[in-house]
């Protein structure tokens, strides 16, 4: 895929891969009976990575009884065309209940099936991040409290990372909102240093004492990639 110039044909491939995992790894395994609804639900669901949602939202949007939509996300997630990332609480209880976050196995696939998301650089910034750690086998969760932080990864017993992850921070409206995100999610779990994922930038931010790693994301693979992430 990445070697194929023609943009028309990458496009076709992507769009063929979809319709075989689709078919072939979700429909056809589970004697799924209603494809329009499966389908619709994998749209919504691509089109809409990185963003909260619940259960009883998607059935109500699509007009599907929460359930099946339980039953059609749980036949996507194992064919590992998609994930979800669950809210971070002490209660097991607490984190099934709570809104859930999606992502994509590639960010191809998004882009070649979604509505329009390659306008949307940032969360697909955000999917590659999320499938890089999964690669590197991290156990993943997001915070939200009064604000939110797109990562946190669990080490052992507590929570030793927090990540947030945007396009540019160049926007003081969004500076000021990824930050504050970060800070919130360090303060509740006792983290002296976050990290702020970009396209391009990167800058240290010192704030009383504790430290903020602003890095471009083609750093920070290269670090997961040699194992240093």
């Amino acid at each position: 895929m990445v070697l194929e110039d023609d943009k028309d044909l990458k496009q076709e491939l992507l769009k063929n891969y979809f319709q075989t995992i689709y078919l072939k790894d979700i429909i056809y395994p589970n004697n799924l009976r209603n494809n329009k609804d499966v389908f619709d639900l994998l749209y919504f669901l691509i089109s809409n990575i990185g963003k909260n949602f619940s259960y009883s939202n998607i059935a109500k949007t699509l007009g599907i009884a929460v359930e099946t939509v339980k039953e059609y996300i749980g036949c996507a997630e194992n064919s590992y065309l998609i994930y979800t990332l669950t809210k971070y609480d002490a209660s097991v209880k607490k984190q099934l209940a709570n809104p859930k976050k999606i992502y994509c196995l590639d960010t191809g696939l998004v882009n070649s099936i979604s509505f329009r998301f390659s306008e949307n650089k940032g969360r697909l910034i955000e999917n590659l991040v999320y499938i890089s750690l999964i690669k590197g086998k991290k156990e993943i969760y997001y915070h939200r409290e009064n604000h939110e932080c797109d990562f946190l990864i669990k080490e052992g017993m507590k929570i030793k990372h927090a990540v947030q992850v945007t396009l540019s921070l160049k926007d003081e409206t969004t500076r000021k909102r990824e930050i504050r995100g970060l800070l919130e999610a360090m303060d509740a779990y006792n983290l002296r240093e976050g990290l702020i994922i970009t396209e391009k930038e990167a800058e240290i931010i010192n704030l009383d004492e504790k430290k903020i790693v602003i890095k471009p994301i083609y750093e920070w693979l290269d670090e997961m990639e040699s194992g240093k992430g």
